[in-house]
């Protein structure tokens, strides 16, 4: 068996490996509370033994959805932010389907 040479485009590393550093960086005890916060909101809202709580207090609810829509709008910006510097080749289908023009 042979082994095929690839070719490497140093640039294109180069900008992955800033985009993890940028992340690694920004990933702090602070933004993981955050984020373990955010969850709890969703397991919350989606809890089916606090449905009859929240038929009675419907504001409640949206307070907490509202609060989970700002930090989806803050993750986005952050994310979509820097998805200009990675290969398309790298960018799971997903997340470019979404992406913000």
């Amino acid at each position: 068996m042979q082994m095929k040479c690839v070719p490497i485009m140093w640039t294109e590393i180069s900008k992955v490996k800033s985009r993890v550093e940028a992340v690694i960086n920004h990933l702090t005890p602070k933004t993981v509370q955050k984020q373990k916060i955010l969850e709890f909101k969703k397991q919350i809202v989606s809890n089916a033994s606090l449905k009859a709580y929240f038929k009675m207090n419907p504001q409640e609810k949206d307070i907490i959805i509202n609060d989970i829509q700002k930090a989806h709008s803050k993750n986005e910006r952050y994310l979509f932010k820097s998805l200009d510097i990675l290969p398309d080749y790298v960018v799971p289908s997903e997340i470019l389907a979404c992406t913000q023009e």
